[in-house]
């Protein structure tokens, strides 16, 4: 009899280096590296309800009573949700203010501002299928 694992379920349905969507400043953002970034939006929240005395920690008492998922386990389509939702903005003003909890993961396009490679270069590319941001796949006509 196989044992039932207690962790949530995986519904993850791309790859963790599959590109997800791009991001309202351009960036090309690889599912692991969205949900590197939700992270960063829930645990600011968490820890601003945290400080706040008047109210409970809504977000984190929804994480345990619920077993959160997690975002790495989400699929494609629940992340972009998520990001759209507000954590895109949210993010962007942590960013710029410099007060992300941690440093951004070390693929996060924004790490290196070279690699903020388009999908398509431009328009001759149209035809092309891009799985690696860094590199184009076929021949340029």
């Amino acid at each position: 009899m196989t044992e039932k694992s207690p962790l949530p379920q995986d519904f993850r349905d791309v790859e963790q280096n599959s590109i997800v969507g791009q991001a309202s400043r351009g960036e090309n953002l690889t599912h692991y590296v969205l949900a590197e970034r939700m992270m960063q939006v829930e645990a600011d929240l968490i820890k601003q309800e945290l400080m706040d005395p008047k109210d409970p920690p809504n977000t984190l008492i929804y994480m345990l009573e619920g077993g959160f998922r997690g975002f790495h386990k989400m699929t494609g389509g629940e992340l972009w949700q998520e990001w759209k939702d507000g954590a895109e903005d949210q993010w962007y003003i942590m960013y710029d203010d410099k007060q992300l909890p941690w440093e951004i993961y070390d693929e996060d396009p924004l790490a290196d501002p070279e690699e903020k490679t388009p999908i398509f270069q431009d328009a001759r590319d149209h035809h092309l299928i891009n799985k690696d941001p860094g590199r184009m796949i076929g021949k340029k006509k």
